[in-house]
């Protein structure tokens, strides 16, 4: 009984360096981020209407990326457990208070939260809740 109980604890203890590890954001690239990260993007904006399941109509603010990303998920969470590659469009929500209708069609820097697709009016796998957007171009 000893020595499953230190091989217990030895599979316990590299659960949690591993997960401390990626907690702490240790050997992630230039271009990967977590949900859940404040993170800063540059890319084109557009608009398009795209219908949901139920045939509703949405009009949806897409984002089309400068370089790909890598956005990481946490297999501990119910809600963002799967990693998504190459991702090069991430559709954009935002408060009342923010306007993207004067942006569409210009290259823009957007900052704000990363969260995944959660609903059937959430058209890309990864979206970001804006709290910042500003043109690049004039």
């Amino acid at each position: 009984m000893g020595a499953l109980r230190l091989l217990q604890w030895a599979a316990a203890m590299a659960v949690a360096a591993v997960t401390a590890v990626g907690a702490q954001g240790a050997q992630l690239g230039e271009r990967d981020f977590h949900y859940g990260d404040t993170v800063t993007l540059a890319g084109t904006l557009s608009v398009e209407e795209r219908s949901t399941a139920r045939n509703a109509a949405d009009r949806v603010y897409l984002l089309a990326l400068d370089a790909p990303m890598t956005v990481i998920g946490d297999p501990m969470n119910a809600f963002n457990t799967g990693t998504v590659h190459g991702v090069i469009e991430i559709q954009l929500t935002r408060s009342a208070r923010i306007s993207f209708r004067d942006l569409v069609d210009r290259r823009v820097r957007a900052t704000g939260e990363l969260f995944p697709r959660r609903s059937a009016h959430h058209h890309t796998p990864v979206l970001m809740m804006v709290s910042k957007i500003e043109a690049l171009d004039s």
